[in-house]
């Protein structure tokens, strides 16, 4: 559990704001501590993002791929807001407006008790931004 918290916080990092002055990431204790919410199953976590997809794309057609297991992890809101959740990484081909598909997309969500938080790109090298 303790590796698969460290790993997460590696990643969820990214997910906030960093190099501010006075903000620190959460202890491993506070990790370890914190509630996260219920965890999706796999099932959950991809109608999650199917419907999410669905109302973003606006009946734009595309192919779900590769959903990953799901971690913990957390998200620096603002300043001092801290909120723990669940990371689930996913690979997505959307049509173009030629009605071919675009390529893989590598993208991430932030769940939280049912809900997507945030949704994230995976950029070279892992690291995660928001949009």
């Amino acid at each position: 559990m303790a590796r698969t918290l460290l790993a997460a916080a590696a990643l969820a990092a990214t997910l906030g704001l960093s190099g501010c002055a006075g903000m620190r990431d959460p202890s491993l204790a506070q990790q370890e501590a914190a509630d996260y919410g219920h965890k999706p199953t796999q099932r959950e976590a991809a109608a999650l993002i199917r419907g999410h997809l669905a109302s973003t794309l606006h009946g734009t057609a595309y192919q779900l791929k590769g959903l990953s297991s799901i971690t913990p992890a957390w998200s620096r809101h603002d300043l001092t807001v801290i909120t723990y959740g669940y990371l689930a990484y996913y690979n997505v081909n959307i049509k173009n407006s030629s009605g071919a598909y675009a390529g893989i997309q590598h993208r991430a969500v932030f769940i939280r008790d049912g809900h997507i938080m945030k949704e994230l790109t995976v950029r070279d090298g892992g690291r995660l931004e928001e949009g």
